[in-house]
Formats: C-alpha cells, structure tokens, sequence
C-alpha cells in the first residue's frame, strides 16, 4: 500500500498503515477507469469477486455473500448479462459488471475513477441514481473523480476542483461549480447557467482565455 509524501490518511480514525491487506479490501472498493480481464470469466464469477475479502484459501460463497452478489446484480440490472463472458461484453457493459463487484463487496468506502465511461446519457443517470441511493441506503461514502460537471453537479454533496494536482476550491456544488471557478480553472470562456429547478449547464466558446 502506498503512503502519503506528507501528513497522514485515516479510515474510520485508524491510519491506512495499520490496516492488513484483507482489513483494507473489506472497507474500500476501487474502480479504476480501464480495467480489463486476460481471462474470460463469466460475469457472475467477475460480480463474486467482490466477497474475495471475506472468504478464506478455497472457502466457497456463502449464504451472505450470494446475497450482497444477487443484491448486486439488481441494482446495477446486469441479470440479462450474468452467464456471458466478460471479455465478450461492450465497454459500457463491462463498466457495469466492475461496478456491480464493488456494490457487491459491501464496502464503508466506494472510490470510483470515471464511472459513468462509456455509457450513453441514459445509463450514467441511472447509475448515480443507483449509487445516489446506495449510499443512502447503505451509509456508503462514494468518492468519485469525474470530469462532468453536469453529473457531479446533479448527484454530488460535496465537490472538489484541482488545478495542477492542487486543490482550488471544495464544497456543495452551487458553490465551487461557478462560471469565475470554471474559467479561472479551465482556461476556456465558458458560462453556466441554472435553470429554475437548479440544474446547471455550461455554455462553451472555443475561444481559448488567455
């Protein structure tokens, strides 16, 4: 595991460094942004992956862990896909089975590298709403890095913006996601604007700012 250059990363109060490798795997689940199998596994043995952390050497799913799987196939509706190998999926499929093996793993912490890649409009709604309610549900913090602004403004609490791997400025997203923040990080001559139910959307000139 990976230590900060500086200060110190705490999980539950406990420092990072401290926690064995399964302790670790049984509180975060990762989903970085390509992820890909040399192996064709089916997309039920991908999803039950995620209870690896709890099961001993050879230790078969058990009653629990096939539940948090089935619970895990619903909310991310991947049942039509459950038989079929992973390497036969399209991108956006397989997005959705890795997503499916974190929600399966039942974790405290959800960290998530662009999880709405590869998916038309339709299904990156419907997968925040599903994280959305998730962590509602569950008490799950989900950290996502996302690069679209309409989605993190719609479904996020909270929002941080970096510029240069430094932090500009954080907070709910009315107020980090504004047309100054935009520009001043962005470097581009964009506008925002909200509409009467708050939903924000940026207008965009290709005039870079000097």
């Amino acid at each position: 595991m990976y230590s900060p250059t500086t200060g110190s990363i705490r999980l539950n109060g406990i420092d990072l460094s401290e926690y064995t490798t399964r302790e670790f795997s049984r509180q975060v689940a990762v989903i970085p942004a390509d992820n890909y199998f040399t192996f064709p596994f089916s997309v039920s043995e991908v999803v039950q992956m995620g209870r690896y952390p709890y099961l001993g050497r050879l230790q078969r799913l058990r009653g629990r862990d096939l539940e948090w799987t089935l619970r895990a196939r619903k909310l991310t509706n991947i049942s039509a896909l459950w038989d079929r190998s992973i390497s036969a999926l399209s991108s956006g499929e397989r997005q959705r089975v890795l997503i499916a093996r974190a929600l399966a793993q039942n974790p405290s912490v959800l960290i998530f590298d662009e999880p709405s890649s590869h998916l038309d409009i339709n299904h990156q709604i419907e997968i925040f709403r599903m994280l959305k309610n998730f962590s509602e549900k569950y008490g799950t913090t989900i950290l996502v890095v996302l690069h679209d602004l309409t989605l993190a403004d719609a479904f996020c609490e909270e929002v941080a913006i970096l510029k240069s791997g430094k932090l500009v400025k954080s907070g709910p997203p009315k107020k980090v996601i504004t047309t100054k923040i935009l520009r001043s990080v962005f470097q581009a001559d964009v506008q925002l604007h909200r509409g009467p139910d708050g939903a924000a959307s940026l207008n965009f000139q290709l005039d870079i700012l000097d």
